[in-house]
């Protein structure tokens, strides 16, 4: 198998001749690796150079073999059979094909010599093998191993109706409050309950949705996801499921199924294919019956690397100076779901090194930092003093030494006090606040009793950020009308001839026209005469001015330019118009 590699063209040569990335993308890839252990396909794919289906393809290429896109492919219940399933979810390969003594397999990774040794160990026959993109492979092999109503049916074959008609809950019917713990315990154990709820939950991730509703309306369920930012309406579900549907999930969370009058909250986990998914839980009751909202939290979709967030340049640059200074404190505004943790994540692991010191107080801890010390905040009901609050975790985690902290958010004056002093200490900090702009920051330090004499010493830089959606690959060149430029405050005749895009829908993603988000950002960096004005109390439209003078960018630039680009659509742009 090793001979194989010798002699072959290089894969980055090979994208190029496809006209996948140009040389400036690949260059850039190249230096990424130097800093981690992936495979320059990966890196690239992390960066949004390259899509799995692309990579497949020049893969293919490189080794001499055929690309399936599995669109029309069936698995083979029978060759399943034959190979372990634990070694299927290990190296994420499928049965194609067996004659003779040859088993056909289709596979993402032709590199993967353990893969091929495993596979001829286990069933004493000689392989040969397809290409396919990954994320097929892990959508076939999720769903054949979900759950579904017998051992023939799949949930991606089977409609909710169908799992509905199977449904029996003539004990429970629409909810009623006095529904007993042990007939709610036999709804949610159904079977068809328990395909139900899984087939919600994996067309969620098949989708790249952040979060499910679960709505209870006065006739219905409706199910919602939010993909990129917006709901979409995806299935009504009959209103006898509904708390049925609860149930079930309380029961995955561990909270009272008996309980239906307050709100819960709660959390568990799947795994998929080879990635572990959070899901963060939270119920809450209405006139029509319990709500619920799961966000999701995939580790393998959060992004850490600084070059793929969406800085620009000039932002970049300015980020890393800012990060790279000893001590002070560096705060990421927006509201939530704005991308702020991971822009802060991406901070720390730039800074990570043996040599320094990082923990970080958090309310959740939504990913785990390998080199970093994470702490949870925790709310202890019954005892409030057994509480971890973000003030008594900051306290604690000071005296273990830190050279970096990261505040999951300061919320109220006392947090506020201590991460300032702490930045005043010698610390470099990290944190967030909620807030419109990188300006209203400094106001709103104020409110919490923050003196300018010490916010100016020890603030570094203010970041205000949103998540734009990015147009499909599908996207066509429009023109915009004068109104459109002038709404976001821009001259028609000074743009009429640059390319812009609008979205248009394909099978890719999912006929929406965007398919993922890229952060836009605005960088207060504190400069000496910034310092002074926050000193002296000066109003916020003068330290506008200043920073403009600086270069300072806004939000809606940011977003602007990204439309120039053509990552996103003027009628994202649209969304982030602020007086």
């Amino acid at each position: 198998m090793i001979s194989e590699f010798i002699g072959r063209k290089k894969i980055g040569q090979i994208l190029l001749e496809m006209g996948a990335i140009n040389e400036a993308q690949l260059a850039d890839s190249l230096e990424i690796q130097k800093t981690n252990d992936q495979l320059i396909g990966q890196v690239m794919i992390a960066a949004d150079y390259l899509d799995d289906v692309m990579l497949a393809k020049a893969l293919a290429k490189q080794f001499g073999v055929q690309y399936h896109d599995l669109g029309e492919f069936e698995i083979d219940h029978q060759l399943m059979e034959m190979l372990p399933d634990d070694l299927i979810k290990m190296y994420y390969f499928l049965p194609y094909s067996l004659a003779g003594n040859r088993m056909t397999i289709i596979i993402h990774d032709p590199t993967n010599v353990a893969m091929f040794d495993a596979i001829h160990v286990v069933t004493g026959l000689d392989i040969d093998y397809l290409v396919a993109p990954k994320s097929k492979l892990e959508e076939k092999i999720g769903f054949f191993y979900s759950l579904g109503l017998d051992g023939h049916k799949r949930l991606e074959d089977v409609s909710v109706g169908d799992i509905l008609d199977e449904v029996s809950l003539e004990f429970v019917q629409d909810g009623g409050e006095d529904a007993r713990e042990t007939d709610l315990l036999k709804a949610a154990d159904q079977k068809p309950i328990i395909a139900l709820v899984n087939k919600i939950l994996l067309e969620a991730i098949k989708e790249s949705a952040s979060d499910i509703h679960i709505e209870a309306e006065e006739d219905m369920v409706q199910v919602r996801y939010r993909i990129d930012g917006v709901l979409y309406n995806k299935m009504p579900i009959a209103k006898k499921a509904s708390s049925a549907i609860v149930s079930r999930i309380k029961i995955m969370a561990d909270l009272d199924i008996a309980e239906r009058r307050i709100p819960q909250d709660g959390a568990f986990s799947v795994v998929f294919g080879r990635a572990k998914i959070d899901f963060r839980i939270s119920i809450l009751p209405s006139i029509n019956g319990e709500n619920v909202v799961m966000r999701i939290l995939s580790r393998e979709n959060i992004r850490i690397d600084l070059r793929t967030l969406g800085f620009n340049q000039a932002q970049y640059d300015l980020f890393l100076r800012n990060i790279a200074k000893p001590y002070g404190m560096n705060i990421t505004s927006g509201p939530t779901g704005s991308g702020k943790t991971t822009t802060l994540y991406a901070a720390l692991n730039e800074l990570k090194s043996s040599e320094v010191k990082i923990i970080t107080v958090e309310d959740p801890v939504e990913y785990q930092l390998a080199g970093v010390l994470q702490a949870q905040v925790f709310i202890n009901k019954n005892d409030p003093e057994r509480s971890m609050t973000f003030a008594k975790g900051l306290r604690s985690i000071l005296r273990h030494d830190p050279d970096i902290i990261l505040i999951g958010e300061i919320r109220d004056g006392e947090t506020a006090e201590i991460a300032v002093n702490s930045a005043l200490t010698g610390h470099l900090v990290f944190s967030t606040l909620h807030a419109n702009n990188a300006l209203d920051v400094v106001a709103r330090f104020s409110t919490l009793g923050i003196e300018s004499y010490l916010l100016s010493s020890a603030l570094n830089m203010i970041i205000a950020q949103r998540l734009v959606r990015r147009l499909c690959t599908c996207k066509e060149q429009v023109e915009p009308t004068p109104q459109e430029l002038l709404n976001l405050g821009r001259n028609y005749d000074e743009y009429k001839d640059r390319a812009f895009y609008k979205p248009v829908g394909c099978e890719k993603c999912f006929n929406i026209g965007y398919k993922g988000r890229i952060a836009i950002f605005e960088i207060l960096s504190i400069s000496t005469e910034i310092r002074e004005m926050i000193l002296t109390g000066e109003n916020m439209y003068e330290i506008g001015r200043a920073a403009r003078k600086q270069g300072y960018v806004t939000l809606l630039e940011s977003a602007f330019e990204k439309s120039l680009d053509g990552i996103t659509s003027l009628k994202e742009v649209e969304r982030y118009i602020t007086d």
